[in-house]
């Protein structure tokens, strides 16, 4: 088995194959893994980010093959090399083989979200009742302000949402702040009175979008702030994305039951597909010996 190191744009072919958004971040280190029998068709790909953010695809007709191993074993060379402390990854769908492979390269579950699986028209058209009751009863507080992408004040959610969300959190924001969201990525805030209300960060792809990151403030989790940061976040993504049908999002944030938010949503009439699993993955790097370092 060859490991070739390669540029971002050698990544289009695996991306293909595996039907995944494999983001790349500038500056990361990508490879490409190639067995004997396919030839220059390569059997898999891994990027190691800046901030210790791993991603990993294998082509689904050649897994079992030692192609993962092999991608990861190179990744966590590089990341030593690098003086990393600390490798994040991420798996979207809770399949028994990504947890075999995980589980086999030490990599550790240090969280897991439940997600709903939607479209964003059913999430405007949901929550965009519950505004209108709200509105009805006079609930809903004038004067909120909304702040989008590059406007969003992370130091006003930072620590709430790593408290909240680990280290996977920690990770991203420290990227975020460093060199500002990526083309894929989207942001919202809400604050009331110069108090910062609530917060979501997500991602996007050619015909999906999705939540990762939601939080509401303390003082604000009893009432309207739930309705109304979903609907906002749901209404600009449809209104500018209009290529854009799957949604995948939590209903409840961590402070709440996802499922239990899920059943009542469907007798209420929300139409959500299933729920999903999102798992986050660490793995702590020793650091270099005296010896190995001199």
């Amino acid at each position: 088995m060859r490991v070739l190191a390669v540029g971002p744009q050698r990544l289009a072919p695996v991306r293909a194959l595996t039907r995944l958004p494999l983001r790349v971040q500038t500056g990361a280190d990508c490879w490409l893994a190639f067995l004997p029998e396919t030839g220059d068709c390569p059997a898999g790909a891994a990027a190691l980010h800046p901030d210790g953010a791993l991603w990993i695809a294998v082509v689904p007709a050649l897994r079992r093959r030692g192609v993962g191993r092999a991608l990861h074993a190179t990744a966590m060379a590089a990341a030593q090399a690098q003086g990393l402390a600390r490798v994040v990854s991420w798996r979207g769908t809770d399949t028994p083989e990504a947890a075999a492979f995980c589980a086999a390269v030490g990599l550790q579950v240090v969280r897991t979200i439940e997600t709903f699986e939607t479209t964003l028209a059913n999430t405007v058209r949901f929550f965009g009742r519950y505004r209108d009751r709200l509105l009805a009863r006079g609930r809903l507080p004038a004067g909120i302000l909304e702040q989008n992408d590059g406007e969003v004040p992370w130091g006003a959610y930072g620590a709430a949402l790593i408290e909240a969300f680990g280290p996977p959190a920690a990770v991203r924001l420290d990227r975020i702040l460093r060199s500002g969201l990526e083309p894929n990525e989207w942001a919202q805030a809400l604050h009331l009175d110069g108090r910062p209300v609530a917060v979501t960060l997500g991602s996007r792809g050619s015909d999906w979008a999705s939540t990762d990151l939601y939080l509401v403030q303390p003082a604000f989790r009893r009432g309207w702030a739930h309705i109304e940061s979903k609907f906002r976040a749901a209404r600009r993504l449809h209104r500018r994305h209009r290529e854009i049908e799957r949604h995948r999002f939590s209903t409840a944030d961590e402070h709440g039951d996802t499922r239990r938010a899920y059943e009542v949503g469907i007798r209420r009439g929300f139409e959500a597909a299933r729920i999903a699993c999102e798992h986050y993955y660490a793995c702590e790097l020793e650091k270099p010996s005296c010896r190995a370092a001199c």
